[in-house]
């Protein structure tokens, strides 16, 4: 609930200042396969571990949300494309770091990750968040555990 509004302002302070901001989407690979073979309680466990990995490593300034079951948005705010995508590679080499201990067995997971940045024809951010989750598809059609950005500018107007 409070993403929205966070990221209605970082848009705003882009629209007046020129600062832009990168929306990530994070999706947990093979995350029925966890829940299908360890329970959905490791699932909850796999969910809490990464949401606190991305929030220990976001700035104070950024803002992440769980976006629907297994996905996460992250706002980065001031960040250009080089800086969104760089920090979008560490936060998925942290993540393919953890481990949830499940009885005697350690689970690992990975994550893709999908990255778009403002520019000067968003609409809004749902706009931006959809650039981010068309990246996202397109990581996890790469073969999963990756990062892409969505380099296209935005085909909506204003005048839209």
């Amino acid at each position: 609930r409070a993403f929205l509004p966070f990221a209605e302002d970082a848009l705003s302070y882009f629209e007046r200042y020129d600062r832009p901001f990168s929306i990530l989407m994070f999706d947990i690979d093979h995350f029925k396969r966890v829940n299908d073979t360890y329970g959905h309680a490791v699932g909850d466990e796999v969910i809490r571990a990464v949401g606190a990995c991305i929030k220990d490593e976001i700035r104070t300034t950024d803002k992440v949300a769980r976006f629907g079951g297994e996905e996460f948005v992250v706002l980065l705010r001031e960040t250009d494309e080089l800086v969104a995508e760089k920090m979008a590679d560490r936060l998925k080499r942290k993540i393919a770091a953890l481990e949830v201990v499940s009885g005697d067995q350690t689970v690992k997971f990975t994550t893709s990750v999908g990255c778009a940045v403002s520019d000067e024809r968003s609409r809004d951010v749902e706009d931006i968040i959809q650039r981010a989750d068309k990246a996202l598809y397109t990581a996890k059609s790469a073969g999963r555990n990756r990062v892409r950005v969505n380099r296209e500018i935005s085909t909506n107007s204003a005048a839209a």
